[in-house]
């Protein structure tokens, strides 16, 4: 039991340690206003700006079109090759790409 519970404490650092190092890497590349998904991000400001193009839209009489996603249900079958060249795209090191593809628990048909 010792040494299952050492591996799980150490797989938890290690994911902790590919996490941050892949969010530093990523937040280099994203612009403020994607804020979605992100730690310490309020999603306040879009639901206001949202709040705030509706407005105008029914106040200039205009159409207007909102799309909203379900992400729950496409990340439950998302394809781990393309995060990898995403996460390489983002200018995330190999490195880190590779161990983050070797340490991930999914099904090899998700490979």
């Amino acid at each position: 039991m010792k040494e299952t519970s050492h591996y799980c404490q150490y797989k938890e650092r290690f994911s902790t340690v590919l996490l941050n190092r892949i969010k530093h890497a990523v937040d280099a590349q994203l612009r403020d206003q994607q804020a979605e998904f992100r730690k310490d991000r309020s999603c306040t400001d879009q639901i206001a700006t949202i709040r705030i193009i509706v407005e105008q839209s029914v106040e200039w009489n205009s159409s207007l079109y909102i799309n909203l996603i379900d992400y729950e249900k496409a990340f439950d079958s998302v394809c781990r090759g393309t995060v990898w060249k995403l996460l390489r795209y983002c200018g995330v090191p190999e490195k880190i790409v590779n161990k983050t593809a070797c340490s991930s628990d999914v099904s090899p048909v998700y490979r």
